[in-house]
């Protein structure tokens, strides 16, 4: 009786990673059945799979892709306050993070310089989409004497903020607009890295002289030009464009960057507010 063919045994499959953490870009080499193929993508952006004949055209063609993909977004504003919902509803499961050291150096030493001015008293801080509020529980405790405030568009990040500190004072506001904060009634505004998300960052400027007492700071920072991509990222500054923006604030007594030019970069600004005595309360 004659024997049945037996199937041929498939080639085994195999992958191989290539890592460039300085570049958020994995390669991987995929052999199957004898033929192989290189894939690139990102975890950061996982829709995003690009595939070449050798490591370097899988590479690029994942560049380009991505490029496409951020034009695209930098068109909508995805920073809705049901975007952000979703974000800090994740982040309440998860211990928060520490705010970076530099930038606290800097709203700590203008509070301290305003104090030396003669505003101790009843002197109010607003910290402009503050999320959960880590730097509004840091100043509170770290000057008790002073009046902070936590502003956000987010209800789910008010919400985490006041479970972390019952007796927050807060607003529920666009940036944009922070129409619920009176004009001339803060000695101090900290705008953390907040309008390179914003649909029309200038009207925000706008409003953060308008919030601010004449004399007081606004201290302002915003990720650097090209080194710290995101699809939430409206538009990016470098330190021309930022000095532009921050013009109409006032007099700029600081301005420079901080953080690892390889990873995380951003410029910050301490600006003093300067108003014709029309705008003064």
């Amino acid at each position: 009786m004659p024997q049945k063919p037996q199937p041929k045994p498939e080639e085994e499959e195999s992958e191989e990673e290539l890592d460039f953490p300085e570049e958020d870009v994995k390669i991987r080499l995929i052999v199957k059945k004898g033929e192989q193929a290189w894939v690139a993508y990102s975890p950061d952006y996982p829709e995003l799979v690009a595939r070449g004949a050798t490591e370097k055209l899988a590479r690029v063609a994942w560049e380009l892709m991505l490029a496409e993909h951020l034009e695209k977004q930098s068109a909508v504003n995805v920073n809705t306050p049901e975007y952000w919902d979703r974000v800090y509803a994740e982040e309440a499961q998860i211990q928060k993070k520490r705010l970076d050291e530099e930038r606290l150096r800097l709203v700590r030493e203008t509070i301290e310089r305003r104090i030396r001015e003669g505003k101790s008293q009843d002197l109010e801080v607003l910290d402009v989409a503050g999320g959960s509020g880590e730097l509004s529980r840091y100043l509170t405790y770290q000057f008790p004497g002073i009046q902070v405030t936590t502003m956000d568009f987010s209800p789910e990040a008010i919400a985490l903020a006041i479970r972390f500190l019952e007796r927050l004072k807060y607003y529920t506001a666009d940036a944009e607009k922070l129409d619920t904060i009176p004009d001339s009634s803060q000695e101090v505004v900290f705008c953390g890295e907040t309008v390179e998300h914003l649909t029309n960052d200038r009207e925000c400027i706008e409003n953060l002289r308008r919030v601010t007492r004449d004399g007081g700071y606004v201290i302002i920072t915003t990720p650097y030009k090209d080194r710290n991509k995101s699809p939430e990222h409206m538009r990016e500054y470098d330190l021309n464009t930022f000095r532009d923006l921050i013009k109409p604030l006032g007099e700029v007594v600081n301005m420079d960057t901080v953080g690892d030019y390889s990873n995380w970069f951003s410029i910050v600004a301490v600006v003093r507010v300067r108003k014709e005595e029309s705008e003064k309360i």
